[in-house]
């Protein structure tokens, strides 16, 4: 993972989410309360504490997160930092109810591995709730290797429903529920639509979409092309995958 990067990222103005936007953390809070009512939840990455904020009476919130400012605003809604590192949850001396990882695998060199690690903290019949983006995905098939997703050099590895299948049977989990979803927060039509020709134009020539995007910001320095021919976003597609584990110790 590319921790440096992620220490100095200013949490006030990134990855500001309200829960009722977020369709993962809606899923999983729905999820949990089926097998929980309360308990213990540790979150792993859990930035601002904005996700663990909305398990309140009769919840113990604990979150591991590397970014000190977002630390700090988790600390000042009642969240208990455990560690810092997803690095540090093979050392930690107690386990949960529930531990949740939304998009943090894709950031892991070792996926499988990571799951294990979050098995040795999970208390007896508890629940592992991942999420990342779905490579089975309409969008991620599509694009191929020219979908944004990729473009981004942190995410390392990728995932998909038959990936979760094999990795609960190896880490002795019980594959529960998966979940497709898409992280943004108005899918109209119209975003739809912009969305996929954005894509279809990247698709069938780059090139040009590099020069359309130089020329809508203004940009006449040829030998910045480069820059400007990085991937569109997608994201109002179907393209991320919420994978809900059960242990069976």
């Amino acid at each position: 993972m590319l921790r440096s990067s992620y220490k100095r990222i200013d949490p006030g103005t990134h990855w500001r989410s309200d829960f009722s936007a977020r369709r993962d953390w809606v899923l999983a809070k729905a999820l949990v309360g089926r097998s929980f009512p309360e308990g213990s939840i540790l979150d792993i990455g859990c930035w601002d504490g904005a996700f663990l904020d909305g398990f309140r009476n009769g919840w113990k919130r604990h979150g591991i997160e590397i970014n000190p400012l977002a630390a700090g605003l988790a600390v000042s809604k009642g969240i208990s930092l455990v560690a810092g590192d997803v690095s540090e949850l093979d050392a930690l001396s107690s386990c949960f109810d529930v531990i949740t990882a939304f998009d943090m695998v894709e950031h892991t060199s070792d996926p499988l591995a990571f799951l294990r690690s979050m098995v040795k903290r999970l208390n007896p019949a508890g629940l592992i709730i991942a999420s990342s983006g779905n490579t089975d995905s309409g969008a991620f098939k599509f694009m191929g290797s020219r979908y944004y997703y990729y473009s981004n050099p942190e995410h390392i590895s990728f995932i998909n429903p038959l990936w979760c299948r094999r990795a609960a049977s190896r880490a002795g989990l019980r594959l529960e529920a998966m979940e497709s979803f898409s992280h943004a927060n108005k899918r109209s039509l119209a975003a739809r639509s912009g969305a996929l020709g954005r894509n279809l134009l990247y698709a069938a020539v780059p090139r040009s979409f590099a020069r359309l995007r130089m020329a809508k910001y203004r940009e006449t320095d040829r030998t910045l092309r480069k820059g400007y021919g990085y991937p569109p976003s997608w994201l109002t597609a179907n393209d991320h995958l919420l994978a809900v584990f059960r242990g069976g110790r």
